[in-house]
């Protein structure tokens, strides 16, 4: 198949981190904790379904750590690599 031009990935590759980000700061996470970071590796299959999804590296609390990991399993399909190719992506995202 054709490649898809840089910015074609570029404009995926945010909606996939704005999907994520959003669907991660819906965790009910116990107590306050703000600006938190999480990395959530996410891979994709072809047409959008998610083949795995979890958290890379800890947030340095057990317990938010399995609301979190648990959140990320969680993950709704996301919209189809322009590629067409499975993808994976880490994803940078900050719990407020």
């Amino acid at each position: 198949g054709s490649q898809p031009s840089p910015r074609q990935q570029a404009s995926w590759q945010s909606q996939i981190q704005s999907r994520v980000a959003r669907h991660m700061q819906r965790a009910r996470i116990q107590g306050r904790h703000s600006g938190l970071s999480v990395t959530v590796r996410v891979t994709v299959s072809g047409n959008g379904a998610i083949l795995s999804s979890a958290l890379a590296g800890s947030s340095g609390d057990a317990q938010i750590d399995s609301t979190l990991a648990r959140h990320a399993a969680s993950l709704p399909q996301l919209p189809a690599p322009p590629s067409g190719q499975q993808t994976s992506l880490a994803i940078p995202v900050r719990i407020r």
